[in-house]
């Protein structure tokens, strides 16, 4: 089977590029879209492009060879786009194309905030619509053609903690987890600040700890009131499993 893998060289994305490589025999293309939109995500691509490359070699050199390619959307400077409307857009094209058999994205446990779901529900909208009424036959796009392909999350169920848990830890270091990084002499400099980071200094902390109930701490964060405790970087003892 050949799978599209939407990339970018975030914590999740490369969660689940190491494991689609390492637990199937897919035969793997990697697409990477570059958002070079308002300013935050600009800054994001371009702390992409000094990631992206290391974990790529990272990934052929320890588990297995990959196709790999990239596409830029570019827009005004003021203009937001969601990077998962980009997803439900390229991966679309690309799958009427007939690049792969089934496309997956990197949407773990925590992705259920309103405001995500709406999203990605717009998103599978674009890509299932694409699949539907599109169908490139001969380099022409022939309307009433069907493509009968799936957006799969195979990560749904899964919590970043359990990313940490599955990756090894020269991987983890080369993935980008900041939102506001910046790239001073070709190297990126994380804010610290971000929720984001926060965040992951958090599940960092509890990955590292083997008495840590993964499945408890993660559901427990999901029901806090006012969402993931980004003030802080202490594990509550109550997530703590007996051993």
């Amino acid at each position: 089977m050949k799978t599209l893998i939407m990339f970018s060289g975030g914590t999740d994305s490369t969660c689940l590029l190491y494991r689609m490589l390492t637990t199937t025999d897919d035969q793997i293309i990697v697409h990477r879209l570059r958002m070079m939109t308002e300013k935050r995500m600009t800054k994001i691509s371009l702390a992409e492009d000094v990631v992206v490359p290391p974990i790529l070699n990272w990934l052929r050199t320890n588990c297995r060879d990959f196709e790999y390619d990239e596409s830029t959307l570019e827009m005004p400077d003021q203009i937001m786009v969601y990077p998962h409307f980009g997803y439900g857009y390229i991966g679309g094209l690309l799958m009427i194309n007939g690049v792969a058999d089934r496309m997956v994205t990197s949407r773990i446990k925590e992705d259920t905030r309103p405001q995500s779901c709406v999203k990605y529900a717009v998103a599978r909208d674009i890509f299932y619509s694409l699949m539907e009424h599109g169908l490139v036959d001969g380099g022409r796009l022939r309307y009433g053609g069907k493509v009968d392909a799936e957006w799969e999350v195979p990560h749904d169920q899964i919590g970043k903690i359990h990313e940490y848990r599955m990756m090894p830890q020269e991987l983890i270091d080369l993935v980008l987890t900041c939102r506001y990084p910046e790239v001073v002499d070709g190297k990126v400099v994380a804010c610290q600040t971000c929720e984001f980071c926060v965040k992951v200094a958090a599940f960092m902390v509890a990955a590292k700890d083997e008495t840590i109930d993964a499945d408890l701490y993660v559901d427990a964060l999901l029901k806090k009131k006012g969402g993931f405790p980004y003030h802080t970087v202490c594990v509550p003892t109550t997530f703590r499993s007996v051993k």
